[in-house]
């Protein structure tokens, strides 16, 4: 998996970024964009335009990366 940083809109302070399947190309993606926690994170093409708001993360003022839709946590079942 890589990063691509997206651009920084409207003197946003945050960094977003979408998560990259270097076996796919394709990106992580909040299912159905879905507000709910515990979602289901899948991967799909990546979007653009106001779409993409689901399919983007960021990290916060503790290293968690979290959904710019929503402030989720990304976590991982074991």
């Amino acid at each position: 998996m890589r990063l691509l940083y997206n651009e920084c809109e409207r003197g946003c302070c945050r960094s977003y970024f979408y998560i990259v399947s270097d076996m796919h190309n394709k990106v992580l993606d909040i299912a159905g964009a879905s507000l709910m926690p515990q979602a289901k994170v899948i991967v799909w093409p990546k979007k653009s335009g106001i779409s993409r708001y689901n399919q983007l993360w960021y990290f916060d003022e503790n290293g968690i990366i979290r959904s710019a839709q929503g402030e989720f946590a990304l976590t991982a079942k074991s």
